[in-house]
């Protein structure tokens, strides 16, 4: 696992807006395009989860089919991973952290009230800010590379965090946007771990996430 100045720094960079533009976005989507069709071509092979494949498939049909909005559905996951995060804070630590630092949190926003709820609306917020920065138009949702993407990494976040894959299902099967949003929350998610396994060097992490480094 990382050290916690490390990790904090993960956290951290996973709040940053890519102001790049246009250009920024297009070069994502070379980037994922790979990715996808590794999916894809591998979903094609694995004859042995094929039935179960079919049925992730189903649930992303009928995902797609209640018409909601993809930005905020991926804003009530990205919440339920901050909220759970951000119940194993220690608050008087990080308020006499913030103090020090002026209440500015990562050098770029200000929260005037250091509560668990306005901490987590703040970071889940930054992280939604980012991701729409870096979203490619028409890339979100494109059936085929793309829910093999979904399906295998919605499995993959069940079997490294089975709680919270079940909580996302239970929320309208959350967990296959997952992928969407992997690189912005998985540091938070080992901050999660690391606090079940050693508080210190999650408190360690905090200091240094908080504190802006």
């Amino acid at each position: 696992m990382d050290s916690a100045k490390k990790l904090a720094k993960r956290m951290l960079k996973s709040l940053e807006i890519d102001d790049t533009g246009l250009l920024a976005s297009v070069a994502h989507g070379m980037l994922t395009f790979p990715v996808s069709m590794y999916y894809l071509g591998h979903d094609f092979l694995d004859t042995a989860n094929r039935n179960s494949n079919f049925d992730d498939r189903v649930r992303m049909a009928n995902l797609l089919k209640r018409g909601m909005s993809v930005n905020q559905e991926v804003q009530r996951l990205v919440n339920a991973i901050i909220n759970d995060f951000i119940t194993k804070v220690n608050m008087d630590n990080v308020q006499g952290i913030a103090k020090n630092f002026t209440g500015v949190m990562a050098g770029k926003f200000i929260f005037a009230e250091l509560t668990g709820i306005k901490l987590g609306a703040a970071i889940s917020s930054r992280i939604m800010a980012s991701f729409a920065a870096g979203l490619v138009i028409g890339s979100v949702m494109t059936i085929g590379a793309e829910t093999s993407r979904a399906i295998y990494t919605a499995r993959k976040l069940e079997n490294q965090h089975p709680a919270l894959y079940y909580k996302l299902r239970s929320m309208g099967d959350l967990d296959l946007f997952y992928f969407l949003v992997e690189d912005k929350v998985k540091p938070f998610l080992d901050a999660c771990s690391m606090a079940d396994i050693n508080r210190n060097a999650f408190n360690e992490v905090c200091k240094y996430f908080f504190g802006g480094l």
